[in-house]
């Protein structure tokens, strides 16, 4: 997936990327894709912690 960080804003980085993915998927409508990009929301958060 590419989740390799070195330093918290490239976390910051990656999460608000994940994020605009998200709302991409929310505003066409498409489910599945919307379940997947929250697990990638959440994996790129609970990295973060």
């Amino acid at each position: 997936m590419g989740f390799d960080w070195d330093k918290a804003i490239d976390i910051i980085n990656k999460i608000k990327e994940e994020l605009t993915e998200l709302e991409k998927e929310v505003r066409e409508g498409r489910k599945s894709r919307v379940f997947d990009e929250i697990g990638d929301v959440l994996f790129s958060i609970i990295n973060f912690s």
